[in-house]
C-alpha cells in the first residue's frame, strides 16, 4: 500500500515559458526511446520500467495539466496512481518515491528552463547579469546541491552548461538572477567542481531540437500529435518570440552594430557587439558554434539590407536564418535570410550571384532615376541594397522576407 499524501505545498507557479518547453517532450516508451538518436532522447518523454505507450502518455498529459495548473504533487499522484502501480505490478519497491521522481525530474526541469528563457530575455540579462544557484536547505537536500547551493557567476560562464539544475533524480534547486551590485556578487567564491548526475545539469539549448516525423516509430508519433496541446513545433517561427522582437526592437537605429544569436524556440544564446573601432561584429568559436542551426539577428545602422557578407556568413556559419534590422520610413523592419532545404549554397557560388545581383540593382535604380524618380539622401543606396539581396536570393534559392516589428520610436539613451 502506499501513501498517496505528500508534505503540504503550494502549487508550482505558472509560466508560458515551462509549459511550451514540457509540450516539447514526445511520449515513447523505453524501447522506443532507447532506439533513437541523442538528440532525439532530449526531445523525449519517457519513464523507465513502463512498456505500455498509453500510460506514458496518461503521465505526459497529468504532467502537462500540471505545468498548465499550477496543481501540485498530491493532485499528479492521484492521477496516475492507478495505472502506474497496474503496470510496475509490484516490482517497484518504493512506487511513491518513483512517482515523486517523475513528477519532480518533469516539473522542475521545465520550470528552471522556462526561468532561463525569462533571465535570457534581453532586457533582463541587462540588469541580472550573475546567475545564482539556489536549493533548498532542508533534511532532503542532496550533497550535490549543498555543495553547489550559493554559487555566482555570470550567467555566460561556461560552468553553467553542466551545473544548470535540475541536477539529479527528484532535484529541488533553481537559478535566480542577480544584479552586479548584489552583495552575494560581491561576496561569491570560485565555483565548485562538484559534479551533476549524470544526464542532468544541461542548459536549454542542450534541448534545441525540434521533433521530426521520420526520428520515431509510427504509434509513438501519432500518441504525440493526439494530444491536441502538443507543441509540435517550439517557436520555429521565431518572429513569435517575444524576446526576438523585443530584442530586434531595442537595437534598431543604434549607431553601432548588435547582434543576437536565439535557439530556434526564441531563446537567447548570445549576444554580440562591435569592439573597439571595428564596424562589424566578430564572433568566437563558442559564438560561431553556438550560431549553426540558429537565428542571428543584428542591426544594420545605416538601414540597408543584406551585404554579401551577411549571405557569405550565413553560409559559414550554417544559421537557420539571418536577420537584418532596420528602420524604413519610421518603422522597425526585419529582413530575413532562411536557410533552403537542401542547405546554404556554397561561398563561392554566393559570390558569383553578388556580382549578377550588384549589376541588376545599379541598373534598377539608375531606371528609377531615369523615369524622374527623386532619392531623399541615402535612399538609393537603400532601395539598391534591398534589390540586390532579394535577386541574390532568387539566384541562390534563398527565401528573403521582410517582417514589419513595429513602430520606431527613439531612445535617447542608445547609442
Amino acid at each position: 500500500m502506499i501513501t498517496l499524501d505528500a508534505p503540504t505545498e503550494s502549487p508550482p507557479p505558472v509560466f508560458e515559458e515551462a509549459l511550451r518547453w514540457f509540450r516539447g517532450r514526445v511520449p515513447m516508451t523505453d524501447a522506443a526511446f532507447a532506439a533513437l538518436s541523442v538528440e532525439a532522447q532530449r526531445r523525449a518523454f519517457t519513464l523507465a520500467g513502463v512498456a505500455a505507450l498509453t500510460v506514458v502518455s496518461d503521465v505526459w498529459r497529468s504532467l502537462d495539466a500540471t505545468l498548465a495548473a499550477g496543481r501540485t504533487l498530491r493532485d499528479f499522484k492521484r492521477d496516475v496512481a492507478p495505472s502506474l502501480l497496474a503496470q510496475w505490478g509490484g516490482t517497484v519497491a518504493s512506487p511513491a518515491w518513483r512517482m515523486e521522481v517523475i513528477f519532480r525530474n518533469a516539473t522542475q526541469r521545465a520550470y528552471v528552463h522556462g526561468r532561463v528563457e525569462q533571465l535570457r530575455d534581453p532586457a533582463v540579462a541587462r540588469t541580472r547579469p550573475y546567475w545564482f544557484f539556489d536549493a533548498i536547505g532542508d533534511a532532503r537536500t542532496s550533497d550535490i546541491c549543498k555543495a553547489l547551493d550559493g554559487t555566482v557567476l555570470r550567467a555566460s560562464d561556461p560552468w553553467w552548461a553542466s551545473h544548470t539544475p535540475p541536477c539529479h533524480h527528484a532535484c529541488r534547486s533553481t537559478i535566480r538572477g542577480l544584479r552586479a551590485n548584489d552583495p552575494r556578487v560581491a561576496a561569491a567564491g570560485p565555483a565548485p567542481d562538484t559534479e551533476a548526475q549524470a544526464g542532468f545539469g544541461v542548459l536549454p539549448e542542450a534541448d534545441d531540437w525540434i521533433p521530426r516525423e521520420g526520428d520515431y516509430p509510427a504509434d509513438v508519433w501519432a500518441a504525440y500529435l493526439s494530444n491536441p496541446q502538443a507543441y509540435r513545433v517550439p517557436m520555429s517561427q521565431a518572429r513569435e518570440s517575444s524576446a526576438l522582437r523585443s530584442a530586434e526592437t531595442r537595437i534598431a537605429g543604434r549607431s553601432r552594430e548588435i547582434g543576437y544569436i536565439f535557439s530556434r524556440d526564441g531563446r537567447l544564446l548570445s549576444e554580440i557587439t562591435q569592439q573597439g573601432e571595428t564596424t562589424e561584429l566578430f564572433l568566437t568559436e563558442e559564438e560561431r558554434a553556438r550560431a549553426a542551426g540558429a537565428i542571428f539577428t543584428h542591426n544594420h545602422p545605416r538601414n540597408s539590407s543584406f551585404s554579401a557578407g551577411d549571405f557569405y556568413e550565413s553560409s559559414a556559419l550554417d544559421v537557420h536564418q539571418m536577420r537584418a534590422v532596420v528602420i524604413r520610413e519610421g518603422r522597425i523592419k526585419a529582413h530575413s535570410l532562411t536557410r533552403p532545404p537542401g542547405g546554404w549554397p556554397p561561398v563561392a557560388r554566393l559570390r558569383d550571384a553578388y556580382q549578377e545581383a550588384d549589376v541588376y540593382a545599379l541598373e534598377a535604380v539608375r531606371e528609377m532615376e531615369d523615369r524622374g524618380r527623386v532619392f531623399a539622401k541615402g535612399e538609393a543606396r537603400i532601395i539598391a541594397s534591398e534589390i540586390r539581396a532579394r535577386r541574390m536570393a532568387e539566384l541562390t534559392g534563398i527565401e528573403y522576407s521582410t517582417e514589419d516589428i513595429g513602430e520606431f520610436v527613439a531612445d535617447p539613451a542608445a547609442s
